[in-house]
């Protein structure tokens, strides 16, 4: 079965990363594994804003009760 078939029910974030990491293996060029280290670092990169941002709305609820 593709790989691109199994996106009907895992989530495509998941999904990414296991094609990033699939390619990180495989890649022999610097190039290829600079730009997979840059596509990580983005979806860290929105992991993080994303929790800090849930937890500043946590903050900010609880200060206007």
């Amino acid at each position: 079965m593709p790989k691109k078939n199994m996106g009907n029910n895992i989530s495509p974030i998941i999904l990414d990363y296991a094609d990033v990491s699939y390619f990180l293996i495989k890649s022999k060029t610097i190039l290829n594994k600079l730009q997979i280290i840059k596509c990580l670092g983005f979806y860290i990169f929105l992991f993080l804003s994303y929790n800090i941002n849930i937890l500043l709305i946590t903050i900010f609820r609880k200060h206007s009760d």
